[in-house]
């Protein structure tokens, strides 16, 4: 019962910052989508992801082992809350652009 409440109110307070950030999440999803760059050349959708996740508090990293365009970005934790990683891709498909949905 315990964890099954602490579960709802954690998916609740995820919910709510999607609410609260759905503005700027769409328009990042649109600049994506509307800018392709192919694998290892997207500069512009690093950047722009960066840039989002430092003004929400995430300490950013950027061009891990070598990749220019690759990043982590980590936020402020408390240990005895679950921890979870998202994986991004925002590479386009040559010819084709985000037919992946990539910048979702």
């Amino acid at each position: 019962m315990v964890n099954s409440l602490r579960q709802h109110v954690l998916l609740e307070a995820i919910r709510a910052d999607t609410e609260e950030l759905f503005s700027e999440l769409t328009a990042i999803n649109r600049t994506l989508y509307r800018h392709p760059e192919l694998g290892l050349q997207e500069t512009s959708a690093c950047a722009l992801l960066a840039k989002f996740l430092q003004a929400h508090g995430f300490s950013v990293e950027t061009s891990l082992a070598g990749l220019p365009t690759s990043f982590r970005a980590d936020a402020p934790s408390d240990p005895s809350l679950p921890a979870f990683a998202f994986l991004a891709e925002y590479d386009d498909l040559p010819g084709i652009g985000h037919g992946c949905g990539h910048n979702l």
